[in-house]
């Protein structure tokens, strides 16, 4: 049954990982154009200033973000050195890497019991980019599971929050809690980064 759950989960995330890139696809402009040549001028002072801008995520006071993923007693914060935690927990059950979309080289995808880690480079560093609750065995820190009644979510997690067509999206610093909902029950917990910051 679990080899079932497993193959499913990463025939559902090769689907949003491809969907994701086709999209992007779309959007990219050919070698050349005009974004190019701006890129390339930027000054040696600009580079360095978004070097500082894009290292601010990592440099949170994560232990003021209420949105960690508890563990075997090991608390995982997303953007957290993948290294450090896996050594905490032991070797991954699988592994899998897929062409990355939003982050340079690849998507790696170590699944564990009940859940998976997606782990990315970021500048120089294996860090985990999204934590998924693969089954209603794993409870995150607030006691919300998968097949918890949708009445639930608010009750664990409070009442502010964004909302998707089936989705409940609670976002603190850069990390994003999705609770997917599917006929009145959690269906999906994903954690995930994010660019857009709140809390």
């Amino acid at each position: 049954m679990r080899r079932r759950i497993l193959a499913l989960l990463m025939a559902l995330v090769m689907v949003f990982v491809l969907a994701a890139c086709s999209s992007n696809d779309k959007k990219a402009e050919p070698e050349g154009t005009p974004a190019d040549s701006t890129a390339s001028a930027e000054t040696s002072e600009n580079k360095e200033e978004n070097k500082e801008e894009e290292k601010e995520p990592e440099t949170e006071n994560k232990e003021d973000n209420p949105l960690y993923f508890e563990y075997k007693g090991v608390k995982i914060w997303i953007m957290d050195e993948a290294e450090a935690v896996e050594s905490q927990l032991g070797d991954p059950i699988s592994v899998f890497e897929a062409d990355s979309c939003a982050f340079q080289g690849k998507d790696i995808f170590h699944y564990f019991d009940g859940v998976q880690f997606q782990i990315n480079d970021v500048e120089g560093t294996d860090r985990i980019t999204a934590i998924t609750v693969a089954d209603d065995t794993i409870k995150i820190p607030q006691g919300l599971s998968i097949g918890n009644p949708e009445s639930k979510i608010e009750e664990a997690l409070g009442a502010e929050h964004e909302t998707a067509p089936g989705m409940y999206i609670y976002t603190h610093g850069t990390t994003r809690l999705q609770i997917g909902v599917k006929e009145g029950k959690v269906s999906e917990i994903v954690y995930a980064y994010s660019l857009a910051k709140n809390g």
